[in-house]
């Protein structure tokens, strides 16, 4: 009785944005045209067609291993401990932000209140609630902290996460900063800010050295290849060799000329 030849295993790579069903479909199509067993992860988890799987079975069953290790997870300390964190960080963001609204006063000053009332008007549903409280709260701790002597730029990024206990999203930020630019009695200041904090964020890397100790390294690097090729040797360079007090007047001539800041 002849052993059975082992079958070949392939491997199938999901291409982002593609469903468990859809690569499921194509293992399954590669496993049948290869006749060969494929292996494909899918976020992490281990998916086997092989030629006579059925893709939707397949498919189903990653969905129920998704939900037994979700299920599995929620029973365990690991969340039990990851929620206790949550809810003590949450906590302490509710600490510093009664700490900070305690300091500052218990309105904003408008200079501009019926643009104010027709974005409160505007929002009356949850997500956009939120967005006008945060502005609201930002405002009000910027104010309390402008009147003990800090400016918009000085204070804004700080109050802007001090304010946020409800996890704002970029763009509910982003509406809040638009509102009390138009709205708020300091709001020119607080757009200024926003401007160049952006800018700031997108200038490029500031260059570690400047061209004048870049052109200074240059010249005691040549100097020192001047020193170390004055005596009698040579340096192959291909099928040539070039003499070493010859490579030494080459040295020294640029490191002159780097020092003058001559063009090479």
């Amino acid at each position: 009785m002849s052993e059975e030849t082992p079958m070949e295993t392939m491997t199938y790579e999901p291409m982002a944005g593609e469903t468990i069903e859809q690569a499921s479909r194509a293992a399954c199509e590669m496993a049948r045209e290869h006749r060969c067993r494929v292996e494909v992860s899918f976020n992490d988890l281990p998916v086997v067609a092989l030629p006579d799987s059925d893709p939707a079975a397949l498919a189903t069953a990653y969905r129920a291993e998704c939900e037994r290790r979700h299920a599995e997870y929620l029973a365990s300390p690991a969340y039990a401990e990851a929620m206790r964190l949550a809810e003590e960080r949450q906590r302490e963001r509710e600490r510093a932000l009664a700490a900070a609204l305690a300091e500052s006063p218990a309105t904003i000053t408008l200079r501009d209140p019926s643009a104010w009332q027709a974005a409160v008007d505007a929002n009356p549903d949850p997500y956009g609630a939120a967005a006008i409280r945060y502005a609201e709260k930002w405002a009000r701790i910027m104010e309390g902290r402008i009147a003990r002597g800090s400016t918009v730029a000085e204070c804004a990024k700080e109050a802007s996460h001090v304010a946020d206990d409800e996890g704002i999203t970029g763009h509910m930020q982003g509406y809040a900063g638009r509102l009390l630019a138009g709205a708020w009695v300091h709001g020119e200041e607080l757009s200024r800010w926003h401007d160049a904090d952006v800018a700031a964020r997108k200038a490029p890397p500031k260059p570690e050295s400047t061209a004048a100790e870049e052109r200074a390294a240059i010249v005691a690097a040549l100097r020192r290849l001047a020193d170390e090729m004055s005596g009698e040797g040579s340096v192959p360079l291909g099928d040539v060799e070039l003499r070493g007090p010859d490579v030494a007047v080459v040295a020294r001539t640029l490191a002159e000329r780097f020092e003058r800041g001559e063009p090479r």
